[in-house]
């Protein structure tokens, strides 16, 4: 190896590891440190960590990024279709795992030569080049040599945990390489660093009918080693695109499990022994389906009044036919009868959204019985579509109550001020403020935030999703009214959580009273986070039910053993998407060819070599 060229590729590490720079140029390629998690590293080499199960900080090896790497073409382009011959070159390629280092190998657990070629159906249309910025496979070998050589001197120079080195494969040799990377291995008392050397090659996508399977040959692994996962992405499943049209986020379920030895099935449904795992992240945007739409409404309201009284405009969003005196005028009369009048009368109004509701099978019951007076009030006031008439209104309201024409019920719990002005006028003592400036604003803010406190409170404990200590931090009426209005958006969000589960996957009430706990445990040290996931154990015996007629999005099976204490793995990845966003790759820009409905899988190889300096 040329000494000059190494002598500069140590110097480049040295800069990188001194924070002198974050990138060298070196051979027409780039090295790149990286050692945050940020959205370009998740972006580049999320998925890669994950395969090889390591944490930044990494190297990685690649050509400069392309600002544009979208190039346009009409030509022939031919499709994939699978071939009935059992061998084939391609199938042999892609088995093989050829990598530099050492020659400890794990044998190939599975046989994909009857998917090795493409079923041929030809269109000639436009298509789409993406350019990508991997590099030759020439180019990743030497880097990963280079840093092999160098790395003994980096870490006695730095005395540090070396990273892992990542280069980028361009997948346009003869066997697909999408990365090579080298992992440093330290032992104690070891001052030579060990290696473990990885590659992983990527088969072009092709179709496989859900009945159809790969199977692979007896593996002589034994059993506790092989492991299987198989992931579903119920957000973009074959009958998942409904959960589009009032959610933001996705739901995704992953099942685990230990594989004994003979033939395995890649793409096999997961057994009822598997480990099951639902990661899910929801925000609502407000679906009229769910029977968490009520409050999702309710609680805008209230969040467009806070925010009239931070900035002294107010955007009404509420919504009536009827002059909002005249429907106040008609509760008090109502209420003067009794309440229920208004509880007869609050039925009909709901059997319509029961009868729509059960349609989709949503049995989560939001429905509370015990109304007081601020709630009734909040149900027509919220509908306010100015500030006039609410303090028309309001005026109305307290002038009944100060004449002691009415005396409504009033939760002791409630604290608002309305309610106490309610309390003043059971002793005769009401004295009517003046409804003036931001008076009635925040009135009409306290009986909605009390309201919905009061509906969450019922919910949760009504269907044992909960008891009362994991939701007395959401519910304190000691705190600032800002702090209120962030504990009730939280209260929606699990809330939203429940119903989504319980829509699309029909989980029982048990494992959605496990989710709502780890949810509200969560919220209590942190803040609303968009990106964050929540993770839940459930059975798998439901889960498997929810999922017929979903395909998976990743199915994997991994082999391991022990070379030196150093775990040396295999492992095969069918997956419905292209994972490796730096590849360069020709792609359909329109599909005018006949569609099907089985997804097309990419199947790629990930194979471990360890190099045992001794």
């Amino acid at each position: 190896m040329d000494s000059e060229r190494l002598s500069n590729f140590m110097s480049g590490l040295c800069e990188l590891f001194e924070d002198k720079s974050s990138q060298i140029e070196m051979i027409d390629c780039v090295v790149t440190y990286l050692k945050y998690v940020d959205h370009l590293a998740n972006k580049i080499v999320g998925k890669v960590m994950e395969m090889l199960d390591i944490q930044l900080p990494v190297i990685l090896v690649h050509r400069p990024f392309i600002p544009d790497r979208l190039g346009y073409e009409e030509s022939t382009f031919i499709t994939s279709r699978r071939k009935n011959s059992s061998k084939s070159s391609c199938s042999e390629s892609i088995v093989s795992t050829d990598v530099e280092g050492s020659p400890l190998k794990l044998q190939a657990i599975a046989d994909i030569s009857a998917f090795s070629s493409p079923p041929s159906s030809v269109c000639t249309q436009k298509h789409r080049t993406i350019r990508g910025y991997g590099i030759s496979i020439d180019k990743c070998r030497l880097f990963v040599s280079m840093y092999c050589n160098v790395a003994q001197h980096i870490r006695e120079q730095f005395r540090m945990q070396l990273p892992t080195m990542i280069a980028l494969c361009d997948g346009i040799d003869l066997k697909n390489y999408v990365y090579l990377s080298a992992q440093p291995i330290t032992h104690e008392g070891k001052s030579l660093v060990d290696f473990r050397l990885s590659s992983a090659m990527m088969m072009p996508s092709f179709k496989l009918q859900k009945s159809e399977h790969i199977k692979t040959p007896p593996s002589p692994i034994s059993a506790s080693d092989i492991t299987c996962k198989a992931t579903y992405n119920v957000s973009n499943g074959i009958q998942g695109e409904i959960i589009q049209a009032g959610y933001q986020g996705f739901l995704q379920v992953e099942f685990q499990w230990k594989k004994s030895g003979g033939h395995i099935n890649m793409l096999q449904e997961p057994p009822l022994d598997a480990r099951a795992t639902v990661k899910a992240h929801v925000k609502s945007l407000g679906d009229m389906r769910s029977s968490a739409y009520q409050l999702y409404k309710e609680l805008e309201i209230v969040k467009a009044l806070m925010h009239g009284l931070e900035t002294n405009e107010v955007h009404w969003i509420g919504m009536s036919d009827r002059p909002l005196l005249q429907e106040v005028q008609e509760l008090v009369e109502q209420l003067k009868l009794g309440e229920t009048n208004i509880d007869e009368k609050r039925s009909m109004e709901d059997s319509e959204d029961a009868e729509f509701n059960e349609a989709f099978d949503l049995t989560v019951d939001i429905k509370r019985k015990d109304f007081d007076f601020t709630d009734h009030l909040w149900k027509v006031l919220k509908n306010c579509t100015s500030h006039a008439d609410l303090v028309e209104s309001l005026g109305y309201v307290l002038t009944v109550l100060s004449n002691g024409e009415l005396q409504p019920f009033i939760h002791s719990a409630n604290k608002t001020t309305l309610a106490d002005l309610v309390r003043d006028s059971f002793r005769g003592q009401l004295r009517i403020p003046a409804l003036v400036g931001l008076v009635p604003l925040q009135m009409l803010a306290e009986i909605g935030m009390e309201k919905l406190r009061q509906d969450y409170i019922n919910i949760f404990l009504q269907k044992n999703l909960t008891t009362l200590s994991h939701v007395e931090y959401f519910i304190q009426t000691k705190n600032k009214p800002k702090d209120k209005l962030l504990c009730l958006e939280k209260l929606q969000n699990v809330l939203e959580m429940v119903v989504m589960l319980k829509m699309f996957l029909n989980l029982p009430f048990e494992s959605l009273g496990t989710g709502s706990r780890q949810m509200l445990k969560h919220y209590e040290t942190h803040g609303l986070q968009d990106d964050h996931i929540f993770s839940f154990s459930v059975a798998t015996g439901p889960l498997l039910k929810g999922l017929e007629g979903y395909y998976p999005k990743e199915w994997m099976i991994q082999g391991s053993k022990l070379v030196e204490q150093v775990v040396e793995r295999k492992a095969y990845y069918m997956t419905t998407e292209q994972v490796f966003d730096w590849l360069s790759l020709q792609e359909l820009e329109d599909e005018d060819c006949t569609q099907e409905e089985e997804p097309s899988y990419y199947l790629i190889n990930v194979s471990d070599n360890i190099n045992i300096l001794s």
